[in-house]
């Protein structure tokens, strides 16, 4: 699955369409800004706590299972904290990437929320003074 490009990169490539300008309620973007940021930070403290527990147990670790004849059996398995580890990388990637959408999207937003100046509104006032 291609990776959603942001209005910048769909511009530069002339594909970007007057739709993908149409912003979100500015709250529930930002509501999803903060979501993203403390997610990203727990996937950071358990990317951490991953790279402890393979420094302190290592790559492989002594797993007793069963044999065929219910014997004990004494082997080494890949530390399920190495999987953690790649898997939380992939994860925090693809964070980031959706913190620089919806920052994008806010940015988007706030320019349209911003009322437009009324030229004639200063007139209006002098006029009256």
């Amino acid at each position: 699955m291609a990776p959603k490009l942001t209005a910048e990169e769909k511009k530069a490539r002339g594909t970007l369409r007057a739709a993908d300008l149409v912003a979100r309620p500015l709250p529930l973007i930002r509501e999803e800004i903060a979501d993203a940021e403390v997610t990203l930070e727990d996937m950071k403290y358990n990317l951490r706590q991953a790279g402890l527990a393979i420094r302190r147990e290592g790559v492989l670790i002594d797993v007793i299972t069963r044999n065929n004849g219910g014997n004990e059996v004494r082997t080494k398995k890949l530390n399920p904290a190495c999987k953690l580890q790649k898997e939380m990388l992939t994860a925090i990637k693809a964070v980031k990437r959706a913190l620089v959408l919806l920052r994008e999207e806010e940015a988007l937003a706030l320019k349209s929320e911003v009322p437009e100046v009324d030229e004639f509104a200063a007139l209006a006032i002098k006029k009256r003074a």
